[in-house]
């Protein structure tokens, strides 16, 4: 049997942000290995480095020194046009703050990634109406952010992270502006999705939201802790 690719590998990835006075290393020599098919929570304390460590994965920022390996090329060794294209075509962002365009509705905001990739008209209208429908948010296609709750906000922001088939899928505390109901709904609709054969590296600090991970990894000072939490499949 094969071994289960992998899809992120960090090596001795440091990130150092640098001010006028003093520099503060927010990734400190940090190691991570993420396979095809895993669903992974990053947790640890107010400034530990995970929302830098979502960053670098998301070819946002690049990390100051060592390697990053995405799907077998190392991406620290390409030009920011190339890490661009790279994520565009590889990856889907899910955000706290939801982050649609007020002044386009639930289909133009799901379709919006689908333009930037050139994707014909015709494929675009039936990948956003799957996607939104797999959301069951088919029904608020014409509406607008502002017509919408946050759970719905939410739900359409899912649909735009899915409707490009992403090899990664990355979740910054999803459910962070959502009450416990909505919040559920979000991370059964992902377990679904990770069900469905998804990659997906979830930041949280809620553990109830972990829990619906395969794997939690914590951080601490911007390295990974020795411990690792494995959780059961809900």
């Amino acid at each position: 049997m094969s071994a289960t690719p992998t899809v992120v590998s960090l090596r001795d990835v440091h990130k150092i942000h640098y001010t006028a006075e003093l520099q503060t290393a927010a990734l400190n020599g940090l190691n991570l290995n993420i396979a095809q098919g895993e669903f992974v929570a990053i947790m640890g304390p107010s400034g530990s480095g995970k929302s830098t460590l979502l960053n670098v994965v998301g070819m946002i920022d690049e990390p100051s020194r060592g390697t990053y390996n995405f799907l077998g090329t190392d991406v620290t060794t390409l030009s920011r046009r190339k890490r661009a294209a790279f994520r565009k075509n590889h990856m889907g962002f899910i955000f706290q703050s939801f982050n649609l365009i007020d002044e386009l509705s639930a289909f133009e905001n799901v379709e919006l990634p689908l333009v930037y990739l050139k994707v014909p008209t015709a494929e675009r209208r039936e990948r956003v109406n799957r996607a939104l429908s797999e959301l069951e948010m088919g029904h608020r296609a014409g509406h607008y952010p502002r017509q919408l709750s946050g759970g719905q906000q939410q739900r359409v922001a899912i649909a735009r992270a899915i409707v490009t088939n992403p090899s990664l899928i990355l979740a910054d505390e999803p459910t962070g502006n959502l009450d416990s109901e909505n919040s559920r709904s979000v991370m059964r609709k992902l377990k679904e999705f990770h069900a469905g054969g998804a990659t997906i590296v979830m930041v949280t600090h809620a553990m109830k939201d972990a829990g619906f991970a395969g794997r939690v990894v914590e951080l601490f000072d911007g390295k990974v802790l020795g411990l690792e939490k494995e959780f059961l499949a809900r």
